[in-house]
């Protein structure tokens, strides 16, 4: 046996190399790929732990993965839920995959969310209060160098950066839930 594959490496050097190469970039691809998934996969459950409630309601069919499809509940889902006992607090969200920067754009309502999430930590600025402010999270702001103050156009609509928040919360970007719902056709 080891006299086959010693005689086939000094008869086809070239075709080993080449098929260990291939075998090589095979392996490297898959562990790569699964790095990157699992990365990926980590950061949406830790940013989603973040947000502060206990469960989250989507509609039936909607993605595990926020933002990827187009489904919406109404927010008087909201009120409804408020009312059972037990309950503390509960906000809505609308949540929207952003395919330019690859990532996902929350709108919220900052009363509510805050009151769910406990509060957030600004490094700079403040949670929005006009329909076209957005707040960035430290990390978005580093990599894109983003300050307060400065303008980002996300899906065909202008919004000026008023905070700077601690990484780690729902999504890189958050908007009122009034001017996203607008941007994607489903006020209320």
């Amino acid at each position: 046996m080891w006299s086959l594959i010693l005689s086939n490496l000094r008869q086809r050097p070239t075709r080993t190399c080449v098929s260990v190469l291939a075998v090589s970039l095979g392996v490297v691809l898959v562990l790569v790929s699964v790095g990157l998934s699992y990365g990926q996969l980590a950061d949406q459950a830790q940013r989603t732990r973040q947000i502060g409630g206990h469960f989250m309601l989507q509609p039936s069919g909607a993605s595990l993965f926020l933002g990827l499809n187009s489904g919406a509940l109404a927010t008087k889902i909201g009120r409804v839920i408020k009312e059972v006992e037990g309950v503390e607090a509960a906000t809505p969200l609308l949540v929207k995959f952003v395919s330019e920067g690859f990532h996902t754009l929350f709108g919220v309502d900052p009363v509510s969310f805050q009151r769910v999430n406990g509060g957030m930590v600004f490094h700079e600025g403040r949670i929005f209060q006009e329909k076209d402010e957005a707040i960035v999270d430290s990390l978005y702001a580093s990599v894109n160098n983003v300050r307060v103050g400065q303008i980002l156009d996300l899906l065909g609509h202008r919004f000026r950066v008023s905070g700077i928040f601690q990484e780690g919360t729902a999504g890189r970007i958050m908007v009122p839930l009034e001017t996203l719902q607008e941007i994607n056709g489903t006020p209320e």
